[in-house]
């Protein structure tokens, strides 16, 4: 639970459909490798398939990109994270990433370590 909450305050986030299940996704910049690594380790036997490379381009700085990614399997586990850092905007079917109420109490040593 920390590591999630404490990534999902940066660059994690989740895909999550009505069914009530969801996934968890990390991304970082390729020069951030060996962290990522370091992270996906915490997530062993919840993952399919090792971390990939995927190259953006970036409008903002008008550059090229590389950055690498893992993703969960799809479960009922994540559900709640998702729950807690999305919500839905009325009318839409968009979704937003927000800060959860209980922050304060889900913000342990451990969560911040892994923040941002």
């Amino acid at each position: 639970m920390d590591i999630i909450v404490g990534t999902m305050l940066g660059d994690a986030k989740m895909e999550f459909s009505n069914s009530g299940k969801a996934r968890y996704i990390y991304e970082l910049s390729a020069k951030h490798k060996e962290y990522l690594f370091s992270v996906f380790a915490l997530f062993t036997g919840l993952v399919n398939r090792e971390p990939k490379e995927h190259q953006h381009y970036d409008k903002r700085r008008d550059k090229h990109t590389t950055s690498i990614r893992f993703s969960t399997i799809t479960s009922f586990l994540f559900f709640p994270y998702a729950a807690m850092f999305y919500t839905r905007i009325p009318n839409t079917r968009k979704v937003i990433k927000v800060l959860p109420a209980n922050i304060g109490e889900l913000l342990t040593p451990r969560a911040l370590a892994y923040c941002c």
